[in-house]
């Protein structure tokens, strides 16, 4: 393997989250998305720019909905970058709320394709 690819796959390892369940810490670990998973994301988005005005973003809630749950899906993982949920299904079927802190330490990785600041917290 080049040192280029090296370098690559060295950045793409798994990062550790910890999350509060039933006053309980839950750790895990999460993977950055793939450029192809995120384009899948990305899917139902739209971007519209006006010269000289702010951006806009469109995008429907339960698109909005199914994105977060993808990503969580995608990224996951145990130490080693196995996903924990085998499909989609597997998401939909947590409770709303463990689902919104796996959500939120998913994105917290996914900002940019950079980490945050605080690995291990969500």
């Amino acid at each position: 393997m080049s040192d280029f690819l090296k370098l690559i796959n060295a950045q793409d390892a798994p990062e550790p989250r910890e999350i509060e369940v039933n006053g309980e810490a839950v750790r895990f670990f999460v993977r950055k998305l793939s450029a192809g998973q995120s384009q899948a994301i990305s899917k139902g988005i739209t971007l519209r720019t006006v010269p000289g005005s702010a951006a806009e973003v469109d995008i429907e809630w339960g698109s909005y909905k199914n994105q977060r749950q993808l990503k969580v899906l995608y990224s996951v993982c145990d130490e080693n970058g196995t996903r924990h949920f085998k499909n989609i299904e597997a998401v939909q079927k947590l409770q709303d709320d463990i689902f919104v802190k796996l959500a939120d330490a998913v994105d917290a990785v996914n900002v940019d394709g950079q980490g945050d600041d605080e690995p291990g917290k969500a």
